[in-house]
């Protein structure tokens, strides 16, 4: 039997040192908020995009991750 790996992206609601603690990966997704890209989890926390997306002149783009990601 092949193993198995538990992925999930970055909006899981799960605290990540359980995730880390369970092996399971975790995919950030990929942020627009007006114009500037992050990456969450990476590059922006979420109380940072919080902020920016109340601040925004539009609304926040989300995009999933690359499947090579």
């Amino acid at each position: 039997m092949k193993p198995i790996k538990i992925v999930t992206d970055s909006t899981v609601d799960v605290p990540f040192s359980v995730l880390a603690e369970h092996g399971v990966e975790v995919v950030p997704l990929h942020l627009t908020v007006d114009g500037e890209a992050f990456i969450d989890r990476v590059t922006i926390t979420p109380e940072q995009f919080m902020a920016k997306m109340k601040a925004a002149r539009e609304l926040p783009k989300m995009e999933e991750a690359a499947l090579d990601e």
